[in-house]
């Protein structure tokens, strides 16, 4: 892999793709910060809920909730003191819910 190339494949005619992203990070978990840090701003976490658009494949609803919690406790711990972040990330990741919509039976 050539310095600063994150992605490089060569096709079947010789040529190279090279793709350059602007964070050591994948392009998914960069987008997941900045809106989760956007989002944090415009409403606070008592009214925030995680949902993910994965549809039909188990691994896809997996590696949502993967990149998407890591991304929340990442803008949490930059804007919160451990306690409240911890706790921030509870309420949108499952208590809130657990209080609009209830306990499944």
């Amino acid at each position: 892999m050539r310095p600063g190339v994150s992605f490089e494949a060569e096709g079947p005619d010789g040529n190279g793709l090279l793709a350059r992203l602007p964070d050591p990070k994948g392009v998914h978990e960069v987008v997941a910060v900045r809106t989760s840090q956007r989002t944090l701003e415009l409403a606070p976490t008592s009214k925030l809920l995680y949902a993910s658009d994965a549809a039909r494949t188990p691994e896809l609803y997996y590696l949502a909730a993967r990149g998407w919690r890591a991304a929340l406790a990442e803008v949490l711990d930059e804007a919160l003191p451990a306690p409240d972040a911890e706790d921030a990330g509870r309420r949108i990741l499952r208590d809130n819910a657990l209080a609009l919509y209830g306990s499944p039976a």
